[in-house]
């Protein structure tokens, strides 16, 4: 429920798109149909300012897509236009992957989305992690480290030069 929850949070308070990532398709598949009705509870202020219900879809394989007989809520890939999109990391892995190889690298719409890593020890602490996930990244871990040891000193948040110099979001 905290996962659904801080989607719904992340679309409609900070008018942004999710995509929930979960390592196992039975409990991507349990956890969107349990939550599904929620979703489709909520609405969003569209682009063009009129209400609109808020978009949910779970990524699923072709076979259970042409199974789904027309099912609005499932779809093939992340689809970029959809408020939230629970899906497998191989899903948000083609999405990143398909951005980064397009001639227009539109990196930007990336500021409007959150990844929310559902079960995140499945995707970045067990034997064989997700690469894209878990890569070594010296300039951040060494930013993460003083920011965490001057928080340990009591420096107050917006004092810290590290992340507001860092370029980082």
């Amino acid at each position: 429920m905290i996962v659904a929850a801080l989607a719904i949070y992340v679309v409609v308070a900070l008018k942004k798109k999710v995509h929930v990532v979960v390592d196992d398709e039975t409990l991507l598949d349990r956890d969107f149909a349990t939550f599904r009705r929620l979703f489709d509870s909520f609405t969003v202020t569209g682009a063009d300012g009129k209400r609109q219900p808020l978009k949910a879809v779970l990524c699923v394989s072709e076979e259970r897509l042409a199974a789904g007989k027309g099912d609005p809520g499932l779809v093939a890939r992340v689809d970029p236009q959809a408020d939230i999109c629970y899906c497998e990391a191989k899903h948000v892995q083609s999405l990143y992957a398909n951005t980064a190889r397009n001639e227009s690298r539109d990196f930007d719409a990336y500021s409007g989305r959150v990844l929310i890593l559902d079960e995140v020890d499945a995707l970045v602490i067990d034997e064989e992690p997700n690469e894209p996930f878990v890569y070594p990244n010296n300039e951040l871990s060494q930013m993460a480290t003083s920011v965490a040891e001057a928080l340990l000193g009591g420096a107050k948040p917006e004092t810290l030069s590290e992340v507001k110099n860092s370029g980082h979001p």
